[in-house]
């Protein structure tokens, strides 16, 4: 029915929905041959798995430099039930603010190469890379962002928490904080003693 574009490395890959005409989107949501995928679409019959989530956002990905992060980037790899709202990326290097999307927040920043994944052409921080930067933002640390840090650095938290030390002094009490919600009490024990 709608071509699927076939990827580099011979296996399909799930259809852009948001290049298709808003009408034409809409409908075939009334139909149900697609589903609401975070603030996109996916065909119905395509599972939802991250490669899926991801090219829901293409609309949001349409320069390389923009790299799914935060929350949204813990919704692509399957950890939180939603992108949150606005859906916020990581714009590395200088680029045209006429290229922003509404419903988007983007931080300026770089992430280092082996802390990018790339799905379906479009770029996410890593697994770990993500638990990381949940816990030492600024935004508050609910129940959502504990569950993802949990399901993204599982059977990983020694990695996790060897970021943690090389943190900065100004975020060494925050994050101490929330490794021990997320790890308990023994995270801070194990800490100390390895300074």
């Amino acid at each position: 029915m709608y071509p699927v574009p076939a990827s580099t490395s011979g296996r399909s890959l799930p259809p852009r929905i948001s290049d298709w005409p808003v009408a034409q989107q809409y409908a075939e949501r009334l139909r149900g041959t697609v589903v609401a995928c975070g603030p996109g679409f996916r065909l119905a019959t395509w599972p939802d798995v991250p490669i899926t989530r991801i090219t829901a956002l293409a609309n949001w990905l349409d320069s390389p430099r923009y790299i799914a992060a935060h929350l949204t980037a813990a919704w692509v790899w399957g950890a939180c039930y939603s992108p949150g709202e606005p859906i916020i990326l990581t714009r590395g290097g200088r680029i045209s603010r006429t290229r922003e999307r509404p419903g988007a927040k983007y931080i300026i920043g770089r992430i280092a190469t082996e802390d990018i994944t790339v799905l379906a052409g479009y770029s996410v921080s890593s697994q770990i890379r993500t638990a990381y930067d949940l816990i030492r933002g600024a935004h508050p640390f609910g129940v959502r962002e504990r569950v993802a840090v949990r399901l993204l650095a599982f059977a990983r938290g020694s990695e996790l928490r060897a970021r943690a030390r090389k943190c900065s002094p100004s975020e060494a009490h925050r994050i101490r904080a929330r490794l021990e919600t997320v790890y308990g009490a023994a995270v801070l024990s194990e800490q100390r003693s390895t300074a």
